[in-house]
């Protein structure tokens, strides 16, 4: 910019930039200029401090904007917890809880400041068992370690920005590979293949998993947080309990007769063809509660136009 050094009449560059934040501004005399010429570069000296000011109000909303993901971000996460059934062998105490294991790792992707589109993959256990429960007497229990991969989309609900926290709500759809286990006479069998109900169930049933979360950004690139979700299976036979006892003539071995009905195991009568094994007009479900980080790709500042321009010294 140049104006009239009113001393000398002669016109003189002011050179204005920016180095960490602070305005420098720097005057040079420009020998061979004449008055009108200073004149009409003067005039825009207004304009320009106008643009100045009006590009550190940018600079402030970018910056605080950038306390949340903003849309094209990507980010990784990987997660812990803990995994609890909800089926036929589950009532609820909290002295039997019976949770297992589970790792969880995906990939989300921001459409939007608050709207995000994900892919996940998680690993559990689940537990269940009659013991201790009014059904005690059927005496059946299984575990099962198995995955589920879904695809989900969320909405942040909550954006704390001056502590840079905020919360989420997701639902998706998916499948779940069922897989449950029994341990007999200290051997584990699959009980899927041995039909112990008589019925050849699907092993890949569609699943619907949705939650709440909560994330708390650590740095520009990290977050940590916790996410609790319920899935729903659309099967009765995540335990491989659902219907009705079938009488041993229909099973195909003596393995698949003992683990039908467990109750001569502990001194019950066997169960006749028919009796009541499960709830078929409940499906079956689990939840899943996790600690998990996130890590987020893409540059660690939002582009700055100019940044190779540096002021004189």
């Amino acid at each position: 910019m140049f104006i009239l050094n009113k001393l000398s009449a002669k016109p003189v560059l002011l050179l204005a930039c920016i180095n960490n934040n602070v305005l420098r501004i720097k005057p040079f005399f420009v020998p061979g200029v004449h008055g009108w010429f200073a004149r009409r570069w003067a005039r825009q000296l207004v304009q320009g401090l106008f643009l100045l000011v009006l590009s550190f109000h940018s600079a402030a909303q970018s910056t605080r904007r950038d306390a949340f993901d903003a849309w094209g971000v990507t980010k990784i996460n990987i997660g812990v917890g803990v995994a609890y059934y909800n089926g036929d062998m589950q009532e609820i105490k909290f002295s039997q809880l019976r949770l297992g294991p589970t790792f969880n790792v995906g990939v989300s992707h921001n459409v939007t400041d608050r709207f995000f589109v994900r892919g996940d993959f998680n690993y559990y256990q689940l537990n269940g068992s009659h013991q201790n429960s009014r059904n005690s007497f059927l005496n059946l229990s299984f575990r099962a370690r198995t995955f589920d991969v879904a695809v989900m989309a969320g909405y942040d609900i909550l954006q704390f920005e001056k502590i840079g926290l905020r919360s989420y709500l997701f639902a998706g759809l998916g499948t779940t590979y069922i897989n449950p286990g029994a341990n007999y006479q200290g051997q584990w069998y699959s009980l899927p293949p041995l039909l112990t109900e008589g019925v050849k169930y699907n092993r890949w049933p569609v699943i619907v998993p949705f939650g709440v979360g909560f994330v708390q950004k650590l740095s520009r690139r990290w977050s940590a947080g916790v996410e609790l979700n319920y899935t729903y299976v659309f099967s009765d036979y995540i335990d491989d309990v659902s219907r009705a006892f079938v009488g041993s003539d229909k099973l195909g071995s003596a393995i698949a007769v003992a683990l039908a009905d467990r109750g001569p195991e502990i001194g019950e009568a066997p169960r006749p063809a028919g009796a009541q094994r499960g709830n078929p007009n409940k499906n079956d479900g689990y939840y899943l509660t996790r600690i998990k980080v996130e890590y987020q790709f893409g540059p660690r500042q939002p582009r700055q136009y100019g940044r190779g321009l540096r002021c004189p010294k």
